[in-house]
């Protein structure tokens, strides 16, 4: 569901369009126009059949989108912001903090989560991937969400106006999730920065990744519960949780035995 179109050099809301008139997508550059009625709501739609990624945009992706803009200010935060140097459209901006939302509630390629990374930091952008969880965050994933999980990742459930960004411990074995932490509801509007000079030393993957590749975290996701305490022990239960998936006890117990160790994790967690 396209909200936004192009006149020329001008971006014109789906609102404040005149039915009937042409407009450029903001995406693919073909026409389109715009429709809708008492019982469906106003969107662009191309006039000639063709595959672009606006136009698969249904109405949850849109929804979170004006969830963001919403939590961030619509004078600090927009929608569908063009950029022109490497032909990309960002779902949502928020300008104060220089941070690019992209919104996925369908499958993306490896190749494309890498390109649109490398594209919106060029331009002096953070990237942050919000992934709904009726797609992602099942015991199975693709080379592509474990990809962005390396990144600024969060996952989001809910839908209408009722959304719920959360973040979680989890390990990996061979392209499955061994083993899938607490849900740890995060406040994706208090966005902090992460030092370059940031000193770690024997933490888990999941924090040493982040550590790594992360210029800004969230307000209780895990690099924050990180370091609000860096409590040995909970740093050396994650450890040993992925410490077994490796070992020979993980082919005699399977995912039993991390269920077990994680539980006593996220109990210990639980009381920070």
């Amino acid at each position: 569901m396209q909200l936004f179109a192009f006149e020329k050099n001008k971006k014109i809301y789906v609102g404040d369009a005149v039915k009937g008139k042409n407009y450029l997508c903001s995406e693919c550059g073909e026409t389109v126009k715009v429709r809708g009625g008492r019982f469906r709501r106003a969107h662009y739609y191309h006039v000639r059949k063709i595959y672009c990624r606006k136009f698969s945009n249904n109405f949850l992706h849109v929804s979170i989108q004006k969830h963001l803009q919403e939590l961030f200010g619509k004078e600090d935060c927009d929608l569908e912001v063009p950029f022109l140097k490497n032909l990309r459209i960002a779902d949502v901006v928020w300008h104060s903090k220089k941070v690019i939302f992209e919104i996925q509630c369908s499958p993306i390629q490896l190749c494309d989560a890498k390109k649109r990374c490398e594209d919106y930091r060029s331009e002096g952008y953070e990237v942050v991937w919000i992934l709904h969880d009726d797609l992602f965050n099942k015991k199975e994933w693709s080379s592509s969400e474990q990809f962005l999980r390396e990144q600024t990742c969060f996952y989001v459930r809910g839908k209408g106006a009722h959304f719920r960004f959360y973040d979680q411990h989890e390990v990996i074995k061979k392209e499955k999730r061994v083993f899938r932490g607490k849900k740890y509801e995060i406040k994706i509007d208090r966005c902090k920065k992460l030092s370059l000079n940031t000193k770690f030393f024997s933490v888990p993957t999941q924090i040493s990744n982040r550590l790594k590749n992360h210029t800004v975290f969230f307000q209780n996701d895990i690099l924050d519960r990180y370091f609000r305490d860096r409590s040995c022990d909970i740093l050396s239960k994650m450890k040993e949780i992925e410490n077994i998936s490796k070992k020979s006890l993980f082919k005699k117990f399977g995912n039993k035995t991390l269920q077990f160790i994680g539980f006593l994790t996220e109990r210990i967690l639980d009381k920070l």
